[in-house]
């Protein structure tokens, strides 16, 4: 007697019914199983992003923009409130010096064009919408005696050359602020061409060195920096009872305080899980003694003007 199978062997038939319906395969995905700790590369760059990120510099600088504020409205508790754009320099020393040597320690080089497209992205779209909307206020606003001199100064804003510019004209800033109406575009002229000039300087001075020996390299940085800042501090003091207005808004006599900064980057990325909120400390005691600042004895301009 011969047994047959419906549908072909045995074999087959019990391949058939224990193969899952053809629905539930293609609802199966294939799943990646990765190491804990392991990111993908936009991971990593969110996550490298959010630890660079200090919210207490951040909120340091804040203050800083917040006393300037102050200042400029005529509070009377607050007269030193213009030493916060000197804080202000020192924060941008301090974080823009740590983030060209990260990436000079970890590569070897810098990047000019990131670094540069970096800079454009966060402070061009702002600061050219101020100056177009102040161009079109003033044409109907401004008397017609100054709608000159107020388009030469927007187009020296425009090409970051705003300090220079007011200067050589001898503006005394606490005495003119309501001449211009983008005369605060001094400080932002001083910050762009530190910009401009730091990172070229940092490659210069390291060029070879940081891929070869990263100490060395380090070192020829650190000798720069002192060098730089005791030579613009000294030029600070000279140009102060020289020329006031070149005292005040000359990158050459600002750049000390950029320096200041850098350095206590620098000391702070030799040990940074002991010293990482030391720098901070540092420049918030600046603020610490406010009140008592008086602007006639430390401002160039003012002094200046007073003397005379």
């Amino acid at each position: 007697m011969t047994v047959q199978w419906l549908g072909g062997s045995r074999y087959d038939r019990l391949e058939r019914c224990c193969r899952p319906p053809m629905t539930q395969c293609a609802s199966i995905r294939p799943v990646s199983v990765r190491a804990p700790g392991i990111l993908r590369p936009a991971q990593q760059a969110v996550h490298r992003h959010s630890s660079d990120y200090r919210g207490d510099i951040d909120g340091l600088r804040a203050v800083a923009v917040t006393l300037v504020v102050l200042f400029h409205v005529g509070l009377s508790v607050l007269p030193g409130g213009f030493v916060g754009v000197d804080v202000f320099y020192v924060i941008s020393g301090f974080l823009i010096t740590g983030l060209l040597v990260r990436e000079l320690r970890s590569s070897g080089t810098v990047s000019i064009t990131n670094f540069y497209a970096r800079r454009v992205r966060r402070l061009l779209p702002l600061s050219a919408l101020v100056l177009v909307t102040t161009a079109i206020a003033s044409r109907f606003l401004a008397p017609v005696l100054d709608r000159p001199g107020i388009g030469v100064d927007i187009r020296a804003a425009a090409m970051y050359v705003a300090n220079w510019h007011y200067a050589s004209a001898s503006t005394q800033y606490m005495a003119s602020t309501g001449k211009s109406p983008v005369l605060h575009y001094w400080s932002l002229s001083v910050e762009e061409q530190f910009y401009v000039l730091w990172p070229l300087l940092l490659l210069l001075v390291s060029i070879g060195a940081a891929r070869r020996s990263w100490q060395v390299g380090f070192r020829r940085i650190a000798v720069t920096l002192g060098a730089l800042g005791a030579a613009s501090f000294a030029l600070s003091v000279v140009t102060t009872t020289a020329s006031g207005p070149f005292a005040f808004f000359g990158l050459h006599t600002r750049a000390w305080e950029m320096a200041v900064g850098a350095g206590l980057s620098l000391a702070t990325g030799r040990s940074p899980t002991r010293a990482q909120h030391r720098p901070v400390a540092a420049m918030a005691s600046s603020l610490v003694d406010l009140p008592r600042v008086d602007r006639t004895a430390h401002d160039p301009c003012v002094r200046r003007t007073a003397d005379r």
